[in-house]
């Protein structure tokens, strides 16, 4: 049911079905066919060969394989805080495909988040098959139908905490550290710094 489509001679035909004809005379003719893409869904079916030429009599069909690749979206979230490896690309239906992920200075990965849209609509997933959800770096994916893998990054933060003795019990003391004052009457007073 899909409609595709044949360029012939100049002439184009559409058809749902699995053939086009084109009724010519004696000579030589080129003839071109397109990918048909459904970018909304992350499908694409790519035909094999694309275009060509052939004399009439001698030859009088061709035949046209398509074949179906998924659309891999890859994020890094948030974007600034680490890459992500392979870049957004088409893959062969079923394909293997390796991701990693690699924080930048002063961050952390903290795991990868697998989605998938269907081939033919809209509707998202969780763990979709073939995705890759998990605490791995590297990992990879199976192109079982439109994957988004979004991986998680998180600034590195470390606390830092000041411990007085000496006060009576009760006693406001405060601390500035970097610019932030905190105050307690307890025996401690901590940060929270990258």
């Amino acid at each position: 049911g899909t409609t595709w489509s044949v360029t012939f001679n100049g002439n184009t035909k559409s058809s749902t079905g699995t053939s086009i004809q084109f009724y010519v005379t004696y000579g030589t003719y080129s003839w071109s066919t397109s990918t048909l893409t459904f970018s909304k869904y992350g499908t694409r079916f790519v035909p094999s060969p694309s275009s060509g030429s052939f004399f009439v009599p001698s030859t009088t069909s061709q035949k046209i394989s398509f074949t179906t690749q998924y659309y891999l979206t890859m994020y890094a979230n948030p974007s600034g805080d680490g890459t992500v490896s392979p870049s957004s690309a088409w893959y062969n239906a079923y394909s293997t495909v390796s991701i990693s992920a690699s924080p930048n200075s002063g961050y952390e990965f903290v795991n990868w988040t697998g989605y998938n849209l269907t081939p033919y609509g809209a509707q998202q997933g969780y763990l979709a098959v073939g995705a890759y959800s998990g605490t791995s770096e590297s990992a990879s994916v199976t192109m079982n139908n439109p994957i988004i893998e979004v991986a998680n990054f998180k600034l590195i933060t470390y606390t830092v905490t000041f411990t007085e003795s000496g006060l009576p019990s009760g006693t406001t003391w405060n601390v500035t550290f970097n610019g932030n004052t905190k105050s307690s009457t307890g025996t401690s007073i901590s940060f929270v710094v990258t």
